[in-house]
C-alpha cells in the first residue's frame, strides 16, 4: 500500500468516526442517592440531587423533625426537633435520592451554676452528648474538673468562681463554679451539706471493719472508686435491691442521703 493509499484510508476512518451520533451521558441521572445524616435542632443540610431535567418532587415522613424543599437540583432540610424522617425525592415515577434524618437535641449540662466548698465536690450531669466531651477548668486554682460517666464532677480547691466549660463535638456549655470556703457543713442527720473529708471519714470509718483501712481492701476494694458509682451502690443496697438482708443494708440504716455523698466522696478522693 502506498502512503498515498494509508492517508486516503485514514480520512475514511475519521469520517466513518465522525458519522456515528454522539451519546449524552446522564450516569447520574440513573443513579438513586441513599443516604444518611444526623443533625441537632437548628442544624440546616443539603445536596445535590441527580435529575434528568425534569422538575423534582419530594415526600417527606416527619414534617415536626424536620422540613425540606426542593429548588432546582437542590435538597435542602431543616432540623426541628428530635425526631427521625425519611425523605424521598422523585423525578416523575423515577427516585432520585432517599435521605434518613435523625435530629438530636443538642448537649445539655444542669445545672449550670455550682456552689461547692474548698476540699468538697459537686457534679452536673451531662445529657445528649454528640461525640466525645471534654471539660475544663478556667481556673483550675480555684476548682478542678474531671468526667465521671455522664456527669461533670468539680472540686473545690480555693475560694473564688470559676468557669467549667463543657464541649462535645457540636456544643458548648459553660457551668459557673463558686468554691466558698471550708466549715460551712454540718455533720447532723437533717439532710444539710456534710463535708465529703472530715466528716466523710468519720462516717466511712464504718465501712472498714470490713473494707480495710481507708476501704483499701479487706472483703472488696472500695478506695477509689468513681463517687458517682459509690453513691449508686450504696442506695441499691439501702433500697434493698441488693443482698436485702446482708450486713450493707444493716449498716447503712438511718443514714441522710447528705451522709451517705459524704461516705462516696470521701471513698472516692480518701
Amino acid at each position: 500500500m502506498t502512503k498515498l493509499d494509508r492517508l486516503a484510508t485514514f480520512a475514511t476512518l475519521l469520517f466513518s468516526l465522525a458519522a456515528i451520533p454522539a451519546t449524552v451521558g446522564h450516569a447520574t441521572a440513573s443513579t438513586t442517592l441513599s443516604r444518611s445524616i444526623v443533625l441537632l435542632s437548628g442544624d440546616g443540610a443539603s445536596m445535590t440531587i441527580p435529575s434528568a431535567g425534569g422538575p423534582l418532587g419530594l415526600t417527606n415522613s416527619n414534617p415536626a423533625a424536620v422540613s425540606a424543599a426542593v429548588s432546582g437540583t437542590t435538597l435542602s432540610v431543616t432540623a426541628l426537633a428530635p425526631g427521625k424522617a425519611a425523605i424521598v425525592v422523585k423525578e416523575g415515577r423515577k427516585t432520585r435520592a432517599k435521605l434518613k434524618v435523625t435530629v438530636k437535641a443538642p448537649m445539655t449540662v444542669a445545672p449550670t451554676t455550682l456552689a461547692v466548698p474548698v476540699a468538697e465536690s459537686a457534679q452536673a450531669r451531662i445529657s445528649n452528648a454528640f461525640g466525645p466531651v471534654v471539660a475544663t477548668s478556667a481556673d483550675t486554682a480555684v476548682a478542678t474538673v474531671y468526667l465521671d460517666g455522664e456527669s461533670v464532677v468539680v472540686r473545690g480547691r480555693a475560694a473564688g468562681a470559676t468557669t467549667v466549660t463543657v464541649r462535645d463535638s457540636r456544643t458548648t456549655v459553660s457551668v459557673a463554679v463558686t468554691v466558698s470556703a471550708p466549715g460551712g457543713g454540718s455533720g447532723g442527720g437533717g439532710g444539710g451539706t456534710v463535708s465529703g473529708t472530715t466528716e466523710g471519714r468519720l462516717l466511712a470509718s464504718n465501712c472498714f471493719q470490713c473494707h480495710g483501712t481507708y476501704g483499701s481492701g479487706g472483703f472488696d476494694r472500695i478506695s477509689g472508686k468513681s463517687e458517682t458509682e459509690l453513691i449508686e451502690e450504696l442506695n441499691e443496697f439501702l433500697a434493698g435491691g441488693e443482698d436485702p438482708g446482708g450486713i450493707m443494708a444493716a449498716h447503712l440504716q438511718g443514714y441522710t442521703a447528705a451522709q451517705l455523698q459524704a461516705i462516696a466522696r470521701y471513698l472516692s478522693h480518701p
